[in-house]
């Protein structure tokens, strides 16, 4: 493992949160689903295109994963110019722990998330793997290829793009409806739900069930840093009822 890897580990073990963003205003896009991606895979596979896939089965639990992240963000942004599309596929059993990642790592690409363990063996079949990381290339003719380490991955990436065209990945036509459910959409609403309090520009929410400090993060627009900060929370745990004091943006 190299230097870099290394100091990267470290700073976001001890810190919890990258200081500094590395993408500006960065909002995790959740908006994939899975019949979604499903639908997506199949267009592919239907007719060649002008364009290549890396897929990434990941999990905030596994050390091998995290490690490959900072390889693969340079990668997307060497590609940005390339119709090379990105999407990493989390098989968590927790959705607060890969919510949780997703603001620590800044992952500027489609993030799905597979809670179902059917889900996930199904997309196994396709994408063969039996540890983690498991990254794939998709090349322009659908073809699906398990590459070994980052180094292999560049080397397919320079090969399967060589005769593409120079622009930006831009999704199909086919690939562009998403899931609108606003737990799953990572676009923060600015309406107040029913039961929530205003006073003097503070929204107080009260917990209801499957809410977590990230889907309140895409329900107000306020960062679960600041919302931790004004609890004082010292976890990203919050309960059932729990009153929580959001600034009205």
């Amino acid at each position: 493992m190299s230097k870099k890897h290394i100091l990267f580990i470290l700073l976001t073990c001890t810190s919890g949160m990258i200081s500094t963003p590395l993408f500006g205003q960065y909002r995790p896009d959740t908006s994939l689903n899975y019949t979604n991606f499903l639908q997506e895979c199949q267009e592919f596979a239907r007719q060649s295109r002008e364009e290549v896939w890396v897929v990434n089965f990941w999990a905030s639990h596994n050390g091998a994963s995290l490690s490959t992240l900072f390889d693969l963000r340079e990668i997307y942004q060497d590609y940005s110019n390339k119709p090379v599309r990105f999407v990493s596929i989390s098989v968590d059993k927790v959705r607060r722990n890969w919510e949780s990642r997703l603001l620590q790592y800044e992952m500027p690409w489609e993030q799905l998330f597979l809670p179902r363990e059917a889900d996930y063996s199904f997309l196994k079949n396709a994408f063969a793997h039996n540890s983690l990381p498991g990254i794939f290339l998709v090349n322009q003719d659908a073809q699906v290829q398990r590459v070994r380490d980052i180094r292999e991955l560049r080397t397919l990436l320079a090969i399967s793009t060589a005769d593409l065209p120079n622009r930006p990945y831009k999704a199909s036509v086919a690939e562009t409806p998403k899931n609108t459910d606003p737990e799953i959409n990572s676009q923060p609403d600015s309406d107040i739900p029913d039961g929530a309090e205003i006073v003097n520009g503070w929204i107080t929410h009260e917990v209801k069930a499957g809410e977590t400090l990230f889907s309140l993060y895409r329900q107000y627009g306020v960062k679960v840093d600041e919302i931790k900060r004004i609890n004082g929370l010292s976890s990203n745990t919050i309960k059932i009822g729990q009153k929580i004091k959001i600034k009205k943006q």
